[in-house]
């Protein structure tokens, strides 16, 4: 243990070695997706390392768009153990003004200064990329796969105790 407090990728970490750590429970549809908290990390540590592969790391600014589901918890896990700060943006709430929404998400994609734009597949068509926004990906881009990274492809950021920190 560090003399240090710990960060936050640290204490997920901890967390999830944790004896007895218990389990996350994901209600869809009526149905439970139960997973074990080391599991859940290993998920989170290799989305991590395909975030790292597209040049995430501590600075950046990560947008998710999407839905709570596994895929997108699993996403605002990865992204806290890259370092970099999360921005998650609000959904849709009137499907009839889809160009009032695309148009509040760019300015608030352009005033987060957000690096990566990670949206949930079926939100994907309403943000039409335009020349200055950030690059987007898919959920799905960063979900485990043959020729994918994996949780030991994760490498943790070193502590830099100057650097900024989201609290």
């Amino acid at each position: 243990m560090p003399t240090r407090p710990l960060t936050l990728a640290e204490r997920i970490e901890e967390a999830a070695g944790r004896p007895g750590a218990g389990n996350l429970t994901f209600v869809t549809g009526g149905s439970e997706d139960i997973v074990a908290w080391g599991a859940f990390l290993d998920d989170a540590q290799a989305m991590a390392a395909a975030l790292q592969s597209r040049g995430v790391a501590p600075g950046a600014h990560v947008a998710l768009l999407g839905p709570t589901t596994r895929p997108l918890v699993t996403a605002i896990e990865a992204v806290w153990l890259t370092g970099a700060t999360l921005v998650v943006l609000p959904l849709p709430m009137r499907l009839g003004s889809i160009e009032e929404f695309a148009s509040q998400t760019r300015t608030r994609l352009l005033a987060a200064d957000v690096s990566l734009l990670v949206v949930d597949p079926d939100l994907a068509p309403f943000i039409e990329p335009q020349p200055g926004d950030p690059p987007m990906i898919s959920l799905l881009d960063l979900a485990h796969g043959p020729g994918r990274p994996t949780a030991k492809d994760f490498d943790r950021p070193r502590y830099d105790p100057a650097a900024l920190a989201t609290l």
